[in-house]
């Protein structure tokens, strides 16, 4: 007990550094430490760095995956952006690929300002960020503006930016938590719109941009009829 104590004590330090590989590889040791003291599991599960952090890596994981993945069919592609989807019984996903002219730090700035994204995304009316975990990880909310059947809806997201500078390559994941898929936060105004995991990947090359965003499709949508 004493010891998973330690770990999680030494894991809520480093996980505000936002060093990646550090954060990973001391998550892991807590994971093995817990194959060896299952009992412990309830411990680490209510702890709120170490918790943050095993979800964001299961979406890192399954986001890196539908990256990865051959199963995709184009659906439009034309002046240099194309459109992809890969279904199976139990998911939907949609890919836009496309590249742009401009400084990744620039892209970057856009993609981590999101209160300003209501002046450039036609979909979004505001955005705003409700918490600031660490400097790369944000609880931020959007309100859309989308036609019938989806108008009046919200998102509460999870979003975490990872640079990885060695493959010239920005990682943005953006998740809808867990605890809002049990009880989404609805109003007589407003229904939450659940977003199970998205990504943007930013590859980086001088002063050109590949862009991939892939979003997962919520499957339990409610329709606001």
């Amino acid at each position: 007990m004493n010891s998973l104590s330690s770990q999680l004590d030494q894991f809520s330090t480093v996980f505000y550094t936002d060093d990646y590989k550090e954060i990973l590889e001391q998550y892991l040791n807590i994971k093995y430490s817990l194959t060896k003291r299952p009992e412990l599991m309830p411990i680490a599960d209510s702890h709120k760095e170490f918790s943050l952090f095993d979800e964001e890596s299961s979406i890192i994981q399954t986001q890196t995956q539908f990256l990865l993945s051959t199963h995709w069919k184009n659906v439009v592609n034309t002046g240099g952006v194309v459109i992809q989807t890969s279904k199976t019984p139990h998911q939907f996903l949609t890919r836009l690929r496309f590249s742009i002219e401009a400084n990744p730090l620039h892209v970057f700035s856009v993609l981590y300002e999101n209160d300003f994204a209501g002046d450039w995304m036609k979909t979004m009316k505001c955005s705003k960020t409700l918490e600031k975990f660490s400097p790369l990880r944000k609880k931020i909310q959007n309100f859309y503006k989308l036609p019938w059947p989806l108008t009046h809806r919200h998102s509460i997201l999870h979003t975490r930016y990872l640079p990885m500078p060695e493959l010239r390559t920005i990682l943005v994941v953006v998740y809808t938590p867990k605890e809002h898929f049990a009880s989404p936060v609805n109003d007589e105004k407003h229904i939450e719109m659940v977003i199970p995991s998205a990504s943007v990947w930013l590859q980086c090359e001088d002063e050109k941009c590949e862009l991939n965003i892939i979003l997962q499709a919520n499957k339990y949508i409610v329709w606001d009829i």
